[in-house]
């Protein structure tokens, strides 16, 4: 059986947890759920910190469980973001598939996505974004907006 971990990349708003939501039986890990209380979006940006703990704990029970598919489905605009993911998940014999959604249309993204993020916000992301190094996953796909 081929396990896989897939590390989502993209601005908010961008399509990765619809993406996500069309491949079969993923176990997601997300900071993003740590903000879903009753179904609402609370979000709360001292409790970030608390929110990645969360995506953590997330991903160590989903590797514990030796889940099929297991996918980091955050913004990881730096290596750092998502690094440790990716040293566990090859140290256990994971097939690591980084997808990566160029969507750059920073109006669009802000009238979409649920962080309500300003177009200056989104900006600063984009101007901090870390170019994955060429031997660093086994798969590194880049999709437009529109995949």
């Amino acid at each position: 059986m081929i396990k896989k971990l897939i590390v989502m990349r993209a601005l908010p708003g961008s399509g990765k947890s619809t993406y996500v939501s069309k491949l079969p039986n993923p176990c997601v890990c997300s900071i993003d759920s740590y903000f879903y209380r009753n179904g609402v979006w609370e979000w709360k940006e001292d409790e970030l910190s608390e929110a990645w703990k969360h995506c953590d704990v997330q991903f160590s029970i989903f590797m514990d469980r030796r889940k099929r598919t297991i996918v980091l489905d955050n913004v990881n605009s730096k290596i750092s973001d998502f690094i440790r993911y990716v040293v566990r998940a090859k140290s256990e014999g994971y097939q690591v598939s980084i997808v990566e959604i160029l969507e750059r249309n920073l109006e669009m993204l802000a009238s979409r996505g649920k962080h309500s993020l300003t177009v200056e916000r989104l900006q600063q992301i984009s101007d901090e974004w870390e170019e994955i190094p060429p031997d660093f996953a086994d798969f590194h796909i880049k999709l437009d907006g529109n995949s």
